[in-house]
């Protein structure tokens, strides 16, 4: 069984208050305006695959799924009969459980109470995965994270909290452009789960549920890692393009949910704003780490800023990263099986680009093999 090894207690301590606003305080502008994501054309894109799919509620059954409907009768009432179908179908036939479902439909919230159910129920080990790496609930953005919870009661996890067991770096807030790393970043720690004693692994996925690219990177992603349970909560049938795809295939059970009347859409300011404390919470902090260039290999991102955008190599030499320009570049801080340590941004390279300067909250060095940088700057200040 492969060991995860828990992150420092400095990168999981929720950091006060005002140690949050001094590290607001040292950016020369606004932290962290890279978070901002356009995300009103692709609500305009699900809207028209809603309206051409229609509601066709008799594919359904020609898909041969497990459909939960509401019952009649108060709405929080049949609300917890359907949440109780769910948790008894995972009990009886536990694995991995893909959470599906558009911007803020309750997936994280039904992970969370789904979590403390199945605890109490005894589906111990149990993992949850969270892969939404937007509105990252676990780690910070930009990564995917896994926690391992070992014994009922074992619930430390909130909104934000930044308690996780293991990470990978994905680079950017959006799976754009990084598809490849998110489904393979999703499938590795599962199986990692898995490996480790997890009879359930609950897995919270990203919002991005429009067609051609939303849907295929979701099929892709349930294709590799072949769940046992798919819940998935539509607003009207958004999702159905998908479920009738892959709900025909043995061993997996959907379960369509209803999104509760009183989950609130947020809007994109809110949704920055989340992004923002996260990240100002995990760097809250850190320190300079000085990477020897000799030590460690500098891999670029699939998607590249300037002025690496010119270079074609894989590999970058720290001499590129000289320059106000790569200053605040996030980057992955990897071990030599590529697992995340933490990540970390870029502050500077000394003059004969020897060293790599990061400001980090991994604690040393040592282990640091692979520099994996990201697709995304933060506006912070230069290394002086």
């Amino acid at each position: 069984m492969e060991e995860i090894t828990p992150i420092s207690e400095r990168a999981r301590r929720l950091p006060e208050l005002g140690a949050m606003r001094a590290f607001a305080r040292s950016s020369r502008q606004e932290p962290w305006r890279f978070f901002h994501q356009a995300e009103s054309a692709t609500i305009e894109i699900r809207r028209a695959a809603i309206a051409c799919w229609g509601t066709q509620s008799n594919h359904r059954e020609r898909a041969g799924c497990n459909v939960l409907n509401q019952t009649e009768g108060r709405p929080e009432d049949a609300a917890t009969a359907a949440f109780e179908r769910v948790i008894s179908a995972i009990v009886e036939s536990p694995g991995i459980v893909c959470v599906l479902g558009g911007p803020d439909s309750g997936k994280t919230t039904w992970v969370r109470n789904a979590a403390r159910s199945l605890s109490r129920q005894g589906c111990l080990p149990l993992a949850l995965l969270d892969a939404d790496i937007g509105q990252a609930s676990l780690g910070p953005p930009a990564a995917v994270a896994l926690r391992l919870l070992v014994e009922h009661g074992d619930n430390r996890w909130g909104d934000e909290d930044l308690r996780y067991d293991a990470l990978s770096f994905i680079g950017s807030v959006s799976p754009m452009g990084h598809a490849l790393q998110m489904v393979a970043a999703t499938k590795r720690l599962a199986d990692r789960a898995q490996r480790a004693g997890a009879a359930a692994v609950l897995v919270d996925t990203t919002g991005l549920v429009t067609p051609g690219f939303g849907f295929q990177i979701k099929l892709r992603k349930i294709e590799l890692m072949a769940p046992s349970h798919l819940v998935a909560f539509q607003r009207d049938a958004e999702l159905e393009p998908l479920l009738s795809v892959v709900g025909m295939r043995a061993g997996v059970q959907v379960h369509r949910l209803k999104i509760a009347e009183r989950v609130r859409r947020r809007s994109g300011a809110e949704r920055s704003a989340y992004r923002a404390r996260r990240v100002a919470a995990y760097f809250a902090g850190s320190r300079t780490l000085s990477l020897s260039a000799a030590d460690v290999l500098i891999v670029a991102s699939p998607v590249r800023r300037p002025p690496l955008d010119g270079c074609g190599a894989d590999l970058i030499p720290a001499l590129a990263l000289r320059g106000e320009d790569v200053v605040g570049l996030l980057a992955g801080l990897n071990n030599a099986d590529d697992h995340t340590l933490g990540l970390g941004w870029l502050e500077g390279v000394s003059e004969d680009g020897g060293i790599v300067y990061v400001r980090t909250p991994v604690p040393d060095a040592s282990g640091v093999r692979i520099l994996q940088l990201g697709s995304l700057r933060l506006d912070v200040p230069a290394r002086s």
